[in-house]
């Protein structure tokens, strides 16, 4: 059997997880079906000797690029350099079990537009493991319903995450679609990209039994909070408004958009108020958030766009 699924990591800077990645790929259960491409993202540590030597054990091409650019386009890159069915992503301090893909390439028969599958979160500081998004059972749904169910426009036993990571890509419906990932965005990219490969998905598959283990480091860009990653949140939601709009279907899916939009916002607050350790710094990021937010989107829509329900959720 030829090479079914390419695995894009994008890596800068990791020196220290760079070879527990690879080797959870590497020793896939489905390994002979699978094709690593690691983008190296001009690291200046010693992520690239790692790789190096890592290339006398497994099998896997390095793209290195020329200046840092962000795991966005680093993704982007592999997903152009990919020439097999499905694409995934996994970022350089995560791993997967053994036995993932062999279970979502199952699904290829099916000839789904994304496959999803389970995902905890690993904080290996504390040596504890939260499972956020867990199936017990497989599930086969439209894309329609998917976009549903990750905006939670409508009450469901599962959730989505907005993680790329957990999910595997057919290549041509990316390809058809123009799926790539906004290049100007550091933050919040993944939301965007779930969004529209959702919304242009006809069926998605769930798979259960298996897990994508997302590494929480306290240095990491997720627990970390900037003027430029608020700018990033703003930019990456206007963004996604622009593209349904011009695309004549923003009012179709205006609930699932502003749903989004709200959950997105709390997360940057809650962010905010657990990782910026100085108070008036604290206080600074958030009127700053605030300020941009309403400026920014339209306040009337937001709120009328949500039922009694969802906007005690906000309080």
């Amino acid at each position: 059997m030829g090479k079914l699924l390419s695995v894009i990591i994008p890596v800068f800077n990791d020196e220290a997880n760079i070879r527990r990645c690879i080797e959870s790929i590497a020793n896939q259960t489905a390994i002979d079906t699978i094709d690593i491409i690691v983008v190296n993202d001009a690291s200046t540590d010693e992520t690239l000797t790692v790789l190096n030597s890592l290339q006398n054990n497994f099998s896997f091409r390095i793209i290195n690029m020329e200046s840092n650019c962000g795991a966005g386009v680093c993704r982007n890159v592999g997903i152009r350099a990919a020439n097999t069915a499905y694409v995934t992503f996994v970022d350089s301090d995560d791993w997967v079990d053994m036995s993932t893909y062999e279970h979502c390439l199952k699904q290829i028969a099916n000839n789904h537009d994304v496959v999803i599958y389970g995902l905890s979160y690993d904080f290996a500081k504390y040596n504890y493991r939260e499972h956020k998004y867990i199936y017990s059972r497989p599930y086969s749904i439209t894309g329609e319903f998917a976009l549903k169910i990750y905006a939670h426009t409508i009450p469901n036993e599962i959730n989505i995450s907005p993680i790329v990571n957990n999910k595997l890509y057919r290549r041509k419906f990316l390809n058809d679609n123009y799926l790539l990932f906004h290049t100007e965005l550091r933050y919040q990219e993944d939301d965007i990209f779930t969004f529209e490969a959702l919304l242009w998905s006809e069926r998605v598959s769930i798979v259960n039994n298996c897990c994508y283990h997302y590494c929480q480091r306290p240095d990491s860009l997720i627990h970390s909070v900037s003027e430029v990653s608020i700018r990033s949140f703003i930019a990456a939601y206007i963004t996604l408004k622009n593209n349904l709009e011009k695309l004549g279907i923003y009012d179709r899916y205006k609930m699932e958009y502003n749903l989004k939009l709200k959950s997105s916002l709390l997360g940057v607050i809650k962010r905010t108020i657990d990782y910026e350790q100085n108070e008036q710094r604290r206080s600074d990021l958030l009127l700053l958030l605030l300020t941009m937010f309403v400026d920014s989107f339209n306040m009337q829509e937001f709120f009328l766009t949500l039922n009694t329900s969802r906007i005690r959720s906000l309080l």
